[in-house]
């Protein structure tokens, strides 16, 4: 499992995610975003709950190249794990 981490679409980070169950309150998570990426217009209002799955190998058409596996968006479903996730700009 993960604490935290982001998402990029290859160029630019485009959502800073959290696992819920690693920060005590969105507030946490917020602070996090600033400390640890330097996000200066997050706000609790900016603040989803959506899902990831970690999936140990990525799919031909997924463009992804990396070695290992990889996280991404899913729907709430066995496996997936609730986080934060602050979309940025």
């Amino acid at each position: 499992m993960f604490d935290y981490c982001d998402f990029t679409d290859g160029n630019t980070t485009t959502d800073i995610v959290g696992n819920v169950k690693s920060f005590k309150s969105e507030e946490e998570f917020i602070n996090m975003a600033v400390n640890e990426y330097g996000v200066e217009d997050a706000n609790i209002d900016n603040i989803k709950i959506d899902y990831v799955r970690y999936y140990p190998k990525g799919r031909k058409d997924c463009g992804y190249d990396g070695e290992g596996g990889y996280y991404t968006f899913c729907k709430k479903s066995k496996g997936a794990i609730e986080v934060y996730r602050l979309p940025v700009n």
